[in-house]
This record gives C-alpha cells, sequence and structure tokens, in this order.
C-alpha cells in the first residue's frame, strides 16, 4: 500500500494510522509506503515528528520525503513572469514536474483511489453525504486489498468506516521532548478548549467563541478551581480569554510560536494537541481534525461546539 500524506498535520497522521492498520490487516507480506509532503500548511519532515521510523511495527514501512517548498498556485508563476523572475518561474515550474515524477513512480501498477471529489454538502445540519461518499471509497479500498491489487491512496485525512481509534496511541508516538512539554504544562484535572480560527471558515462560523465562553462558564459553576488549557491558533482569542478569566485559570504553551509555516511553529502545534489529548476533557471546534485527534489520541471525551 502506498499513502500521500498532506493537509492539516493531525490529518494525516489519522490517515497514516488508517493505512496501518489496513495494511496489516490485508496484505500477506504487508509494505507500506508513506509519501509526506512538506508544505506551507504542514512545514515539518516526517522524523521531526515521530519518536522513530520503526515505530510502524510489521508493515516494513518506507518514507518517502517530498518537498513541495509551499503551496502551488499556477499564479505565482505567472506572477513571477510578468515580474520578469523568468528564472524563479522556470525553477518553480521545473520542481513541479520533479514532485509529479515522484507521485507518478510511486503509484505505477497500483490502483489509484482519490479523495478529491467530495461532494456539496450541508456542513450546518449533518454529514450523512459526505459520510455515505466516505464509506464508498473506504469498500473500494477494502475490495482492492481483498483481491490483492497494489493500492495507492490520495487522501488528506482518515480512511477507515467506521473508525475505531482505541489503538492509536500505541501505534503513532510523538518525539519524547514533545510529550514531556505537554506533561510539565498539564495536570489531569484540565479541561481543554480548542478554538480553530484564522483560515478556517466553517469553524469560525458554527463555533463562536461566545459558546466556548458559555460551556466554560458552566464548568466554573459547578467547580469553581477548575483550570483550562486553552488551544487557539488566534492570539486575539488567547487576550480574549485572558482578559475574561485570568492568567490562573486559563494555562497555555509558554513560548507558543504562532502559524504553520515552520518547523517551530508546527512542534508548538504538537505540543499544543498533546496538551489537549491529556485533559479530562475537550471542548473543540466544528469540523477541526485537531480537535478529533486530541480526543483520540487521550481517549478522552469530547464535545464539538456547534
Amino acid at each position: 500500500m502506498v499513502v500521500r500524506a498532506y493537509s492539516g498535520l493531525m490529518s494525516r497522521v489519522r490517515m497514516i494510522y488508517d493505512a496501518y492498520l489496513t495494511t496489516k490487516k490485508y496484505e500477506k507480506n504487508p509494505k507500506l509506503t508513506i509519501l509526506w509532503e512538506s508544505e506551507s500548511g504542514c512545514n515539518i519532515h516526517y522524523d521531526d515528528v515521530f519518536l522513530w521510523r520503526g515505530q510502524l511495527e510489521g508493515v516494513n514501512p518506507e518514507i518517502v520525503e517530498v518537498d513541495k517548498g509551499g503551496y502551488w498556485e499556477w499564479k505565482s508563476i505567472h506572477k513571477s513572469i510578468l515580474q520578469g523572475k523568468i528564472l524563479e518561474a522556470f525553477s518553480e515550474i521545473r520542481h513541479r514536474i520533479h514532485i509529479k515524477k515522484i507521485y507518478k513512480f510511486y503509484s505505477k501498477g497500483c490502483e489509484i483511489v482519490r479523495y478529491n471529489d467530495c461532494p456539496d454538502a450541508d456542513w450546518n445540519s449533518d454529514f450523512s453525504i459526505y459520510n455515505e461518499w466516505k464509506e464508498k471509497k473506504w469498500k473500494q479500498i477494502e475490495q482492492l486489498l481483498k483481491e490483492d491489487k497494489k493500492v495507492y491512496v490520495d487522501c488528506y485525512e482518515s480512511f477507515i468506516v467506521p473508525r475505531d481509534s482505541s489503538g492509536i496511541s500505541e501505534v503513532i508516538k510523538f518525539k519524547e521532548e514533545y510529550v514531556t512539554a505537554a506533561d510539565n504544562i498539564i495536570n489531569g484535572d484540565m479541561v481543554g478548549i480548542h478554538i480553530r480560527r484564522t483560515d478556517h471558515e466553517l469553524s469560525k462560523q458554527i463555533s463562536p467563541v461566545e459558546m466556548f465562553v458559555e460551556k466554560m462558564d458552566n464548568e466554573i459553576a459547578g467547580n469553581n478551581s477548575v483550570k483550562f488549557f486553552l488551544s487557539t491558533d488566534d492570539k486575539e482569542v488567547e487576550n480574549e480569554l485572558f482578559g475574561k478569566y485570568g492568567e490562573d485559570r486559563i494555562m497555555v504553551q509558554p513560548d507558543k510560536k504562532w502559524g504553520r509555516t515552520s518547523k517551530e511553529e508546527m512542534i508548538s502545534g504538537i505540543i499544543d494537541c498533546l496538551c489537549l489529548s491529556k485533559c479530562k476533557k475537550i471542548y473543540g471546534s466544528f469540523s477541526s481534525q485537531f480537535s478529533g485527534f486530541a480526543a483520540e489520541y487521550g481517549n478522552i471525551p469530547i464535545e464539538i461546539i456547534k
């Protein structure tokens, strides 16, 4: 099995876990190849995330680093040409051709299952259309593997339907220094708060800050000594909640790096996620893989604010 790991970090970690389970279950001589993309939305290498390459025991993993160098937009090449930066445009074109050759090489001889044709759905009501589409994709993968076909999965999140994530923390091991950093921040009585903002329009619309505040007020009414660990990608939200509840009530990662465009920023994101996973429960943001993965990894309850 070959999988292309892209999109947000926790989305691709979920996908890798599913690929591990699938490979072990269906392949006679398990072999898993992971094409790991470094891009501006997840600018970090595989070896900078996980404890060791051999952690996917029993599937003989091969990790292939694919450095995209940022999001690909043809308009950026067009802009370079208009600005007279011909060498820059030529270099970008050559880089893209090289990356496409990598994908072509590893998909050769494979049955390809792509997850880039998701139907439109009413995300405000339910996920029924999306879930039906996703289940069909999974059945397609299962059938191909049962036929002993080599499969290339081009996916941006988990793909097994229905999911069983009960063993994910036993398989996926993050680097020890990230785990230690989270342990130094969290005690088991904290309530995790994940408020996703910036580029996630659905989360901003459906999970407003006011609803998180209502939940936090209810927690305080039930236990006046409760503390919250706050994970957010919006500094203004952090400042707002500090102003309302004070720094004695709100815990955050010290010296946090904001963003996803550098290794240091990505590491801060990993530590935030591990902190959430060590809380007793999470109030999470709508349609956020980050919230969901943290709850899975810590095997703790999550309530999506909606």
